[in-house]
């Protein structure tokens, strides 16, 4: 349903505001069987559906203009290739505010990775390489391990600060 919202162009009105979908790039036909949750975020909710698109649902959301979305669209209008474009968003606007995004549609990238564990697995690269933060202290060769796991933890605490 909540893909059917995102393709129709829809509206919601709340009692505060309205709920807009926009998704004129939204592949038609949707089958409620193809849509598999990712599983794999730290800090939104991800959809699949069809291999083809990727849902992010954000668990925390501003009341301002979603960086995210404004860069994504920046990019993909400017012709930058590199980063999914804006297949379709889900905002809440409310009176006199910004419209806060909620949801972005983009496609799903198969060999595609998560942004946390590239930077952590960019982060620990010189962990690993025994230069860098982590060399001669204690704590510092867990360090790849632990951030690849997803949980970061206090530098202080496994004495990776300088």
């Amino acid at each position: 349903m909540l893909w059917e919202l995102i393709a129709s162009g829809a509206s919601l009105r709340t009692d505060a505001g309205e709920l807009r979908f926009r998704g004129e790039q939204i592949a038609p036909g949707i089958d409620p069987g193809s849509i598999r949750p990712l599983g794999r975020e730290q800090s939104n909710s991800s959809l699949v559906r069809g291999d083809a698109e990727l849902l992010k649902w954000f668990r925390m959301v501003e009341d301002v203009r979603s960086p995210e979305l404004e860069m994504t669209e920046a990019l993909h209008g400017a012709g930058f290739t590199a980063v999914p474009a804006p297949l379709g968003v889900v905002e809440y606007q409310r009176p006199g505010a910004e419209a806060v995004l909620l949801a972005l549609v983009q496609p799903y990238l198969h060999n595609g990775t998560e942004g946390w564990c590239a930077g952590a697995h960019l982060a620990a690269r010189p962990l690993r390489a025994g230069r860098g933060a982590g060399r001669g202290r204690q704590g510092g060769g867990d360090a790849p391990r632990r951030v690849s796991r997803g949980r970061p933890s206090s530098p202080r605490r496994h004495g990776w600060e300088r």
